[in-house]
């Protein structure tokens, strides 16, 4: 019976964070697809920007993306040259997960969880990374992505809480 209740507090734990993740996913997408659309030019994804682009970009961000919970951002091509980051040194590298650019691409987006430096300088901070195409407002395909990092703390408060009723159920 103690087998079959740790057994069942597993499944429903890695279900709570499965939900919790494609919840911060979701808000992650709801950020590319609202805020930043309309806002973001073909340019953004040719090259890494500078300049005035940079600035304008800089203003965006941290008016509409750079909002509490999130700690990084990148725009990246299908290259996976980094045009734009809120760290910009990072601008004109290459984003580290090459693996999922033709994923991204093809229209899809993709999560994980990972370690990265916070815009602000912060090592080490756990996140849970969305990767999400970013499309023309009258188009299907992908004309570039965002990578938005958001501080895992916040999916591990929603874990914590749903192990916290459960242990209670079980006990």
């Amino acid at each position: 019976l103690f087998a079959a209740g740790l057994a069942i507090a597993w499944t429903v734990n890695r279900e709570v964070a499965t939900r919790a993740q494609r919840t911060i996913e979701a808000q992650a997408r709801s950020v590319a697809e609202e805020n930043l659309r309309r806002q973001l030019l073909k340019t953004d994804f040719a090259k890494p920007v500078r300049g005035q682009r940079l600035a304008a970009l800089d203003d965006l961000f941290r008016r509409r993306v750079l909002i509490p919970g999130i700690v990084g951002t990148r725009l990246f091509n299908s290259h996976g040259t980094i045009t734009y980051a809120a760290r910009h040194e990072l601008i004109g590298r290459k984003v580290p997960y090459t693996t999922d650019l033709a994923d991204v691409f093809a229209g899809l987006s993709r999560r994980r969880v990972t370690h990265t430096v916070t815009w602000r300088g912060r090592q080490n901070v756990k996140v849970l990374q969305s990767l999400i195409p970013v499309r023309e407002a009258a188009s299907t395909k992908p004309i570039g992505a965002l990578e938005l990092d958001q501080d895992y703390r916040a999916a591990a408060v929603s874990i914590g809480q749903a192990s916290d009723r459960l242990a209670l159920i079980l006990a």
